[in-house]
């Protein structure tokens, strides 16, 4: 605590206190086990601190930084997002959200996974009913029936 006559730590001395506490919460093995698998933005989220002083002490360490490209990506099943997105007509941000991923990460995955991006606010976002699906599939697959009898006739 300051006392009244003490003036308040200048910016670079708070910076080095912080530094020096996260370096006690994270050793360097540890950090490198978290690095692995881990954003550094998400680091700094955990300990309560800046990615820059994240940053700074992953310098300090010797770890080099990965590029985006290098990044390790969540694994993501294509069947179950198509389900999520096609069929329960979910947002991007929804599911965003429940994976704890960027939204234009997951435009990405997406995209790179083969399914079609909707415009948001699009004519897929209309009121979701319940079976609404279910109801889409069974009328397609009613229409099919139908002219594949009507082919069989003509036949």
């Amino acid at each position: 605590m300051v006392s009244a006559g003490t003036p308040p730590p200048a910016p670079a001395a708070r910076y080095g206190a912080l530094r020096a506490e996260l370096r006690e919460r994270l050793p360097e093995h540890d950090f490198r086990r978290l690095y692995g698998t881990t954003s550094l933005e998400r680091i700094a989220r955990q300990n309560g601190v800046g990615r820059h002083l994240v940053a700074a002490l992953a310098a300090e360490y010797g770890i080099v930084r990965r590029t985006p490209a290098q990044r390790p990506l969540r694994p993501i099943d294509g069947a179950w997002l198509f389900d999520q997105y096609v069929i329960a007509g979910r947002t991007i941000r929804e599911i965003a959200a429940d994976l704890g991923m960027s939204e234009g990460g997951l435009y990405q995955r997406a995209r790179a996974l083969g399914i079609r991006i909707r415009r948001k606010g699009g004519p897929s976002h209309v009121k979701r009913s319940p079976g609404g699906a279910e109801t889409l599939l069974r009328s397609a697959s009613e229409s099919l029936q139908s002219l594949w009898t009507k082919n069989r006739e003509l036949s």
